[in-house]
């Protein structure tokens, strides 16, 4: 086997992403790419009771972001040509391949998570995008120990969601 054609193949193995069981325990989701021309959403019983269900198939990648509390959902985002500037729909277990959109369609900022609240009409994310004047900003940090604001963090910071307080 050449150094080319290994590659190939090592390139070519199916890779699962952003696994994430259900609220209830009862359904794991995850994303998995390179067997078919983008990344798309799957899910199946913990239980193993039935083969896994694609949730999505689309042209682009789509990824796993959040259950929804009622655990019969999830939240999913969609990579619309690579750009990064995701759009965030809902899918059913009971309506695999229907993709609610949560969010508008191409937005003009970057958006984190997404989580729905549990009454289903409202949904939590992190935008770097003021609404108020409609013009994408620069992320904005807190420094948890002073409550200061800053622009940027003074040294790499995780990636976090915002979610909601479950109390």
């Amino acid at each position: 086997m050449t150094t080319d054609s290994r590659l190939e193949a090592l390139l070519s193995v199916p890779a699962l992403a952003a696994p994430a069981v259900s609220t209830d325990g009862a359904w794991v989701a995850w994303s998995l790419s390179r067997v078919g021309p983008a990344a798309d959403v799957f899910a199946a019983p913990v239980d193993g009771s039935i083969a896994p269900v694609r949730l999505t198939d689309t042209p682009d990648d789509t990824f796993v972001v959040s259950w929804a509390p009622d655990g019969e959902s999830i939240v999913v985002e969609e990579d619309h040509d690579g750009d990064e500037r995701v759009r965030l729909f809902r899918v059913r277990l009971d309506t695999p391949g229907v993709m609610e959109p949560l969010t508008e369609e191409a937005p003009d900022y970057f958006s984190q998570g997404g989580q729905l609240h549990p009454n289903g009409r409202w949904l939590v994310y992190g935008a770097n995008f003021d609404f108020e004047i409609g013009e994408e900003i620069e992320a904005t940090w807190s420094n948890a120990a002073t409550s200061k604001l800053t622009s940027a963090p003074s040294s790499p910071a995780p990636s976090v969601a915002p979610s909601w307080n479950r109390n």
